[in-house]
């Protein structure tokens, strides 16, 4: 069975569980403004087109870079 997929644009606060189908637009380099030696910046879309921005953990940059 397949599982129910959310979309970015329903995301609120009533839900605590989510299940995204995203592709991955854009991987970015940008400082973390705690540690600049981390850089860990990423651009994600939906299939409804809604994107978002937000940061990874700094072992799946590294496996999504180059």
């Amino acid at each position: 069975m397949a599982l129910a997929t959310d979309f970015l644009q329903d995301v609120g606060p009533k839900k605590l569980g989510w299940c995204f189908n995203v592709y991955l637009i854009q991987l970015w380099e940008e400082p973390d403004k705690n540690n600049e030696e981390k850089i860990n910046s990423i651009d994600i879309q939906d299939i409804k087109g809604t994107r978002v921005q937000g940061s990874i953990p700094d072992s799946l940059f590294k496996q999504w870079r180059g």
